[in-house]
């Protein structure tokens, strides 16, 4: 029985250890996911206008088209910028067209039902 109650003992130990080891992990798994979360927020204006660019005509941005973009970014244009990036023709032929043809198919999709 004694031999018993010692292991009991050092298995409640042992757990108490893990779990505070799994706590202080979880802590900083947590600290890393939310660093990694943030990181695009401090974006500059340069790397915020090409996101919406990229994101939004489907393409990179020429060199005048991002300067145009990262002043109106840096100002707080965001609107702005966007605006810009709707004059792309790539907009109008690609993300547009994307974006509405699940409206006018049988399918609800992007892809022509055969």
């Amino acid at each position: 029985m004694d031999t018993k109650a010692q292991g009991l003992e050092i298995w409640g130990h042992r757990s108490h250890n893990t779990t505070r080891g799994l706590s202080v992990l979880g802590v900083a798994w947590t600290i890393t996911l939310a660093i990694q979360i943030a990181a695009p927020a401090f974006a500059g204006p340069r790397e915020q206008a090409q996101r919406i660019y990229e994101r939004i005509a489907g393409v990179p941005p020429s060199a005048t088209v991002l300067d145009q973009m990262a002043a109106k970014t840096a100002a707080g244009d965001l609107a702005g910028a966007a605006a810009i990036a709707t004059d792309a023709s790539t907009f109008y032929s690609v993300t547009l067209k994307n974006f509405v043809t699940p409206w006018t198919n049988r399918d609800q999709t992007v892809f022509r039902s055969t």
